[in-house]
């Protein structure tokens, strides 16, 4: 592939985004059906899931899409609620992320939890933020009220937040 704008891995899909908006998903590697894109067989060339993107992030079984618009879109087995649509049922299609779909400046899938920052710097968690309490959070949780984020990152157990 020439011409790419960014790239993001996960546990078993990966995505590129071309600098034409165009955003593709590689991966699936043995397993019965693909989590990002609903096939029945590994896709070791790239297969194009859209156009008009603005940034891609992958999480260890979930993946979260920017449009260029500002719209978050999900995908992915949704365990903890990661898809952040207020419910823990696996979603094989693209679709808007819960009630605050749009007005999303940057966002970060981790690894059983995802993150976004809107146009007016509020910053929101979903997922398995919490792992002291048994209860994911499904729907989105105001994280950092006040503060500016510039960047998020996510390990297995850790997050750091770039003020």
């Amino acid at each position: 592939m020439e011409d790419i704008k960014d790239m993001s891995a996960g546990q078993d899909n990966s995505y590129v985004l071309s600098k034409n908006g165009t955003a593709y998903v590689t991966g699936c590697h043995g397993r019965r059906q693909c989590r990002m894109c609903g096939c029945s067989s590994n896709t070791y060339a790239p297969m194009t899931v859209m156009s008009n993107v603005q940034s891609v992030s992958m999480g260890s079984s979930h993946g979260l899409v920017l449009t260029e618009n500002g719209t978050l879109l999900a995908i992915g087995t949704n365990q903890y609620g990661e898809l952040g649509d207020g419910t823990l049922i696996r979603r094989n299609h693209y679709h808007g992320y819960g009630h605050m779909a749009s007005n999303v400046r940057t966002a970060f899938a981790g690894s059983s939890r995802s993150f976004y920052v809107t146009n007016d710097g509020k910053t929101y968690g979903v997922g398995r933020l919490d792992r002291s309490i048994s209860m994911p959070y499904s729907s989105p949780v105001e994280l950092l009220p006040g503060v500016q984020v510039k960047k998020i990152v996510d390990g297995l157990k850790f997050t750091l937040f770039l003020t």
